[in-house]
């Protein structure tokens, strides 16, 4: 018989004297399935806690992606974290081997023209398709606020000093 054997047999030996002692084996078994009753109840709690959670997260990131998706125009900021990000995609792509190596850089030059343009992705493949087809088709329509974008807009300067000074103010 090993070492380990014998610990074992103690110990289940141990736990049994505990748990049948005459004078107070009944409290303590009583104790026992109380803390594990807890500990089960504690337990469903936070998994569906934990379940409530995830749900709801993930309904928050369909809702924004279908916000995103249903507006053509990106912001600014997300336009040149896509133009940014999307070049750092192509970019890892091309130290890539084998199919992913294609993958990874279609999808960064993707990202990147659809922040250069700000038109979606459907349009600048029917616009690709078109020049492939050497058709010189009217270009799909970006929308008017995509091309006059004011907040992008960065050569705009406020005007310097008070009004009365300004070129063609009233004096």
């Amino acid at each position: 018989m090993s070492l380990s054997a014998i610990v074992r047999a103690a110990s289940l030996g141990a736990a049994a004297m505990y748990f049948l002692d005459p004078e107070r084996g009944r409290r303590r078994r009583a104790i026992a399935q109380d803390k594990a009753r807890s500990m089960m109840r504690r337990s469903e709690r936070f998994l569906d806690a934990a379940k409530r959670d995830a749900q709801n997260r993930m309904q928050g990131l369909q809702a924004r992606a279908s916000r995103m998706r249903q507006a053509p125009e990106w912001p600014p900021a997300v336009r040149l974290a896509a133009i940014a990000g999307g070049g750092a995609l192509a970019l890892y792509g091309l130290t890539r081997s084998g199919v992913t190596r294609p993958v990874w850089s279609v999808a960064g030059l993707a990202l990147v023209a659809r922040g250069a343009t700000n038109a979606p992705l459907a349009d600048l493949a029917e616009m690709a398709r078109q020049a492939g087809k050497g058709q010189r088709g009217e270009a799909p329509r970006v929308s008017q606020s995509a091309t006059q974008d004011e907040t992008d807009d960065w050569t705009h300067a406020a005007p310097m000093g008070p009004p009365a000074l300004q070129p063609g103010a009233p004096s």
